[in-house]
């Protein structure tokens, strides 16, 4: 006897699913069922009624968890059941920001078809060409400058530019350079693109040297 068949059992009794309390790692049973990549499960509590736009959870919404789990057919799945494309965690993240930190880019590209806001902003960490920039792929970033993403907008850390100088990511920055980005523009701590990649090089380098092991006695300088 399996659990979505044991689930399926439950939810013959009509329990109210409003009224079940959440858990604190797992939120929701939807958010549990889709942090856990339990399709199955989904589509039975998604058919019996369960609030797809509750927030709870770390993601706050069950299509950010989808989403930062790369999992397309629970996307589409919550898509489908209506789940709202550019809600909001309380810091201000979106399934697509979570989308683009993976390699998934055709979870980007449905959740754009799905009227996602490109230009979001997050609190601290900018929009998601932002977060693409310094965490996803190449083809993750030039997909959104092709759909028309702000290339220079600004979060706490900087811009896209800033973002991918700090991670080290060159190809990024080439292509971000070739598509205009201004290597003056400033984010929220008042810092331009260049000056966060030498402060971020100048911290690599000092974790570099603290992880140097004390040889005969003496630690290198």
């Amino acid at each position: 006897m399996g659990l979505n068949f044991l689930l399926q059992k439950l939810l013959d009794q009509k329990p109210d699913l409003a009224s079940i309390p959440q858990t604190r790692q797992l939120g929701s049973p939807l958010y549990a069922a889709v942090c856990t990549g339990n399709k199955k499960a989904a589509e039975i509590l998604c058919a019996r009624g369960a609030d797809v736009n509750e927030r709870c959870g770390t993601c706050a919404y069950a299509l950010q968890a989808a989403a930062r789990n790369e999992d397309l057919d629970m996307v589409i799945l919550l898509l489908r059941h209506g789940a709202e494309v550019n809600g909001q965690s309380e810091d201000g993240e979106t399934a697509l920001m979570q989308a683009s930190r993976g390699r998934n880019i055709h979870i980007v590209r449905l959740l754009l078809q799905n009227g996602a806001d490109i230009n979001a902003q997050r609190r601290h960490y900018g929009t998601a060409l932002c977060a693409a920039a310094a965490r996803g792929g190449i083809e993750m970033v030039r997909l959104f400058l092709q759909e028309g993403a702000d290339i220079n907008a600004q979060g706490d850390y900087g811009t896209a530019l800033g973002g991918a100088a700090a991670s080290g990511k060159i190809e990024i920055v080439r292509l971000l350079l070739q598509e205009g980005a201004d290597i003056y523009a400033r984010g929220s701590s008042g810092k331009p693109a260049l000056q966060v990649a030498v402060n971020q090089a100048k911290g690599d380098v000092v974790e570099r040297r603290k992880s140097i092991p004390r040889y005969m006695g003496h630690h290198v300088q």
